[in-house]
């Protein structure tokens, strides 16, 4: 009969250490699982954010306006740096369509203007739209980006309307205009070409990060192209 033969230390150690290893692989799992449920709220709700920010904007530079009419000083687009700090430009300006008029105001027939004025606000003709990060009035305690709508537009791009916080959470907000053919560092209607860009590149930084976000919004009402490219064509003198 064979006598049995008991662990040996060799053997009793190497059981000893692998119990270590899975109990440590188990403890990181855990440990990596229960931060993970920390985070997640925090992470969706920051990416929620994010996409609330950008689609808004969005909704707002996509519907971008310019009339036909050259003489028409009430449409522009003009992007600029009012820091001076910057190569791209920090405030864009620009008029857009302005929104339907109200359903209470089309149908308060006994109103007087002024009284639908006060109640409603102004109705209809091109609205004037600001987007910067540096505010035209006195911010007060409030941060980030603004947005300036002026209803309808006066043909004075500098003021006037509502200005209001677009979000707080932004620290650095740029913009750059696709010309056709490449990106330019700033626009204006008013001094070069009396088009649209045809997109418009946007880069911007939240508050508490080092990371910047990117983004690309395609104006609608933008008849440049590749083809036909918003550029102004230097005399260089040759036909003479």
């Amino acid at each position: 009969m064979r006598k049995q033969r008991g662990l040996t230390l060799l053997e009793l150690l190497v059981v000893m250490g692998s119990s270590a290893l899975i109990i440590t692989a188990l403890s990181a799992a855990y440990s990596a699982a229960a931060r993970y449920q920390e985070d997640a709220p925090l992470r969706r709700a920051e990416r929620r954010e994010i996409a609330d920010f950008e689609n808004r904007l969005t909704l707002l530079l996509e519907d971008a306006f310019l009339s036909d009419d050259v003489e028409d000083d009430n449409s522009y687009f003009i992007g600029l740096s009012t820091a001076g700090v910057s190569e791209t430009s920090d405030t864009l300006v620009f008029t857009t369509l302005s929104k339907p008029i109200q359903g209470g105001y089309m149908q308060d027939y006994g109103a007087e203007f002024e009284d639908l004025n006060d109640e409603y606000g102004p109705q209809g003709g091109l609205c004037e739209v600001q987007i910067s990060t540096m505010p035209t009035g006195d911010p007060g305690i409030i941060e980030g980006a603004y947005v300036r709508e002026q209803v309808p537009a006066d043909g004075d791009p500098t003021q006037g309307g509502w200005e209001q916080s677009f979000d707080a959470t932004i620290d650095e907000l740029t913009f750059e205009f696709f010309d056709g053919l490449e990106w330019q560092a700033d626009w204006s209607t008013d001094e070069g070409v009396r088009r649209l860009p045809a997109a418009i590149r946007v880069e911007y930084r939240r508050y508490d990060e080092e990371v910047y976000h990117v983004m690309h919004v395609r104006l609608r009402n933008s008849d440049v192209t590749q083809e036909d490219p918003a550029v102004i064509e230097q005399d260089t003198g040759d036909d003479q």
